[in-house]
């Protein structure tokens, strides 16, 4: 148990105490409690490390995408906090590093926004074992919602004249896209396609 999943389990029980209620909402509420304080957790230590690394402004542009397009084609996941925090910051931190150090012409993000595109018409919208994604309806608007937001932020980009940001864009949406692919989830030994097993 990650030091996050204690202190919610403490807040949880603490607040039950006044609140007076079964085992089923103290479980929902420690499940809510460690999360918060694991993104809590997370973003301090990635500002910290973006700000000593001179890559603030950078790194919050690419998280802003990033999380953009992780809330709707969903992706790989950490089951230890511990090893989140490490592989968000090293995504985030690394992808905003990499943003200020390279050049990309139009051919070149037009390519990554095709792969994208792709990935996530193929892919899209990957889930946990943790939280199965069964509602087809659910799926398919997901789905649409993923293929639209890459459309909107391909609009974007060829309207910014700024080098860095048209990478940080382009960059984050493919890495969005990539960690929706079977390839990942085998590679890290995640099970993919979590909503087919429970419909079977």
């Amino acid at each position: 148990m990650s030091l996050s999943e204690i202190w919610a389990h403490k807040l949880a029980l603490l607040i039950n105490e006044y609140a007076q209620k079964d085992d089923e909402y103290v479980q929902t509420l420690e499940y809510g409690l460690a999360m918060t304080f694991i993104s809590i957790t997370k973003a301090i230590v990635l500002f910290i490390l973006a700000y000593f690394l001179g890559l603030f402004k950078e790194t919050i542009l690419f998280l802003i995408c990033f999380v953009f397009m992780r809330k709707s084609v969903g992706g790989i996941h950490a089951q230890k906090s511990n090893n989140c925090t490490i592989a968000t910051s090293i995504i985030i931190v690394g992808g905003a590093y990499v943003s200020i150090n390279i050049y990309l012409n139009k051919w070149i993000v037009g390519i990554l926004f095709l792969i994208s595109l792709i990935l996530i018409y193929l892919y899209a919208p990957a889930d946990t074992k943790k939280n199965p994604i069964t509602d087809e309806k659910c799926r398919k608007l997901l789905k649409k919602r993923s293929i639209i937001k890459t459309l909107v932020l391909v609009c974007i980009v060829f309207f910014i004249k700024e080098n860095t940001y048209v990478n940080i864009i382009s960059l984050s949406t493919f890495v969005a896209s990539v960690m929706i692919t079977p390839y990942i989830y085998i590679k890290f030994g995640k099970e993919y396609g979590n909503y087919e097993k429970i419909r079977k």
